[in-house]
C-alpha cells in the first residue's frame, strides 16, 4: 500500500463574506500496485494534515473488513508516519513502532510489527536535493 498526500490540486476556499481563506487543502490517496496497474483503494480531501484526522481516515478504511496490509509506503510526512503506524501496527505511536524494530534488531526481541512502515526513496532524494549547501553540485 502506497499513501501519499497533495495540497496543489485544490484552491483554497473562501469561507465568509469576509473573504477569510481556508488553509491548504490536501488530497490524501491510498494506491495498491499489483500486476495489471496501480488501483486507487482510498481517499480523502481534508484542511487538516495531523496524524488523528489521517488515523481516523485509515481506521474508517478499516472498518471495511480490510486486512491491515503487510507494507505501506510514504513520505517523511510525521502526521502521515504516525497515523500509518497507529492504523496498521495495533495502534502503537511511532516511537513506539522504532522501538519495536530497535528491540528486533539488536536482538533483544524477534517480534517484528505487523506492518512495515517504508520511506519512499524518492522522497529522501528530494529532501537532499533541496539542501543549500548541495545544490548545483554534479
Amino acid at each position: 500500500l502506497s499513501i501519499d498526500a497533495t495540497g496543489g490540486l485544490l484552491k483554497k476556499l473562501t469561507r465568509t463574506s469576509l473573504n477569510l481563506l481556508s488553509g491548504h487543502i490536501f488530497l490524501y490517496e491510498a494506491v495498491v500496485s499489483t500486476s495489471v496497474g496501480h488501483i486507487p483503494v482510498t481517499q480523502m480531501v481534508s484542511e487538516k494534515h495531523d496524524t488523528l484526522t489521517i488515523f481516523y481516515w485509515l481506521g474508517q478504511w478499516m472498518k471495511c473488513a480490510i486486512k491491515s496490509p503487510n507494507e505501506v509506503v510514504c513520505d517523511f510526512s510525521k502526521a502521515l508516519l504516525g497515523a500509518i503506524s497507529r492504523a496498521f501496527c495495533n495502534g502503537n505511536s511511532l516511537h513506539a513502532y522504532n522501538d519495536n524494530c530497535f528491540k528486533v534488531l539488536i536482538g533483544h526481541d524477534d517480534k517484528l510489527p505487523p506492518c512495515y512502515i517504508r520511506i519512499d526513496v524518492a522522497h529522501v532524494i528530494k529532501i537532499f536535493c533541496r539542501i543549500k549547501c548541495l545544490i548545483g553540485i554534479k
